[in-house]
């Protein structure tokens, strides 16, 4: 009887051998699938802050009197939108909502830092506006989360 209870218990500890390990294994699945959704939301970002920045580059240049730099230029923003878009949608059907949206404020700053490397003027609504955008989607997420 003795081996009995000793066998029942056992099956106990490793039953919660295995609820642990199961939870940890679940912790450490949840962690990179963030981190995924974390590299590709940065692409994504990534791709519409160049998008911008080419139309930025293009619109700066007086292309008036050539037309095919302009089309070629537009052409390429467009090439480069539909390719995020393709990884937005991909981002999206992958991953957490709750996951993917906050990451996708992050162009507001990035945009804020590419014009002022252009030297822009930026007033102090811009950067307010940023901060507000960044953190309440921040925020946001966090309480979802929690």
């Amino acid at each position: 009887m003795s081996s009995a209870s000793q066998s029942g218990s056992s099956d106990a500890g490793n039953e919660d051998l295995d609820h642990r390990d199961s939870a940890s294994l679940s912790t450490a699945s949840v962690f990179r699938s963030n981190l995924k959704a974390i590299g590709v939301m940065t692409v994504a970002v990534a791709l519409q802050v160049f998008g911008a920045v080419l139309l930025k580059a293009i619109a700066d240049h007086r292309v008036d009197w050539r037309p095919a730099i302009l089309g070629v230029g537009v052409a390429a923003v467009l090439g480069l939108n539909l390719v995020r878009l393709g990884v937005w949608g991909m981002a999206h059907r992958r991953f957490r909502l709750s996951s993917t949206v906050p990451l996708s404020s992050l162009f507001y700053p990035a945009m804020l830092f590419v014009a002022l490397a252009y030297g822009d003027q930026i007033g102090i609504r811009q950067v307010l506006g940023a901060v507000l955008i960044t953190s309440g989607t921040l925020w946001l997420s966090v309480k979802v989360a929690a």
